[in-house]
């Protein structure tokens, strides 16, 4: 309790400190985004390595990126007019599905697919750039380094019959620390001298695959940051 009791008080005076020059924001965040995964194809009377029902030997199965989202706190200091760097913490998620297309079966009732989430503590590195301003907007593209550290995972399966079930089979083998880049374009618009909000549309790139054992290849995602943000 004492460390934390520390950490927590040099963490505060950090801030302050901070905060006195004007210099530092700290906003709330949530994100979307549109993965964009390049799926291994599953080959003609696929075997379980694919399929996790082996009875099923005929299915041809579809695999789809799930919306991916964050929210969290950031937090940014200006050294200067134009430069900028920022960090923050989120909670993130992110996964896939597996749509299951069987030729012919009879006598049972088949699983329609699967759906794997998982769930991240997002940590970003960012350095940003405030290009041009104009009355209370300003235009501020960064780069961002993204670290994602998995903290839980849920898979569950659905059923023709409206059933469904959880289960343990697309998530056995998944990269447990992602590391991405980001490029934003925020549309900072100032509502008062100390409040501002922030749209900032957003493109990726995935340099760690989720799943090696199903996914080839990640290509570029897109998406926007939302936020709002208040300097001392």
């Amino acid at each position: 309790m004492k460390i934390n009791t520390l950490i927590f008080l040099f963490t505060f005076s950090a801030v302050s400190i901070w905060a006195q020059n004007n210099k530092l924001s700290i906003g709330l965040s949530g994100q979307l985004e549109f993965s964009n995964y390049e799926f291994k194809k599953t080959p003609p009377n696929t075997s379980d390595i694919y399929n996790p029902f082996k009875g099923y030997s005929n299915a041809n199965n579809v695999y789809n990126s799930l919306i991916g989202y964050a929210v969290g706190l950031n937090i940014f200091y200006d050294f200067n007019e134009k430069i900028s760097v920022g960090t923050g913490i989120a909670y993130a998620s992110e996964g896939y599905e597996l749509l299951y297309n069987y030729s012919s079966l009879t006598n049972v009732i088949p699983p329609t697919k699967s759906e794997l989430r998982v769930y991240y503590l997002r940590v970003p590195i960012k350095v940003g750039m405030t290009l041009f301003k104009w009355g209370k907007f300003d235009l501020k593209p960064s780069l961002s380094t993204i670290l994602d550290f998995q903290i839980d995972k849920k898979e569950n399966i659905y059923y023709e019959d409206g059933l469904k079930g959880e289960i343990n089979y697309l998530g056995n083998d998944l990269n447990e620390t992602l590391l991405s880049i980001c490029l934003d374009f925020a549309f900072e618009y100032n509502v008062q001298e100390n409040l501002s909000m922030v749209f900032a549309p957003l493109i990726a790139k995935r340099l760690t695959i989720l799943d090696e054992k199903r996914m080839k290849s990640s290509k570029f995602s897109y998406g926007a940051i939302f936020s709002i943000n208040y300097k001392r």
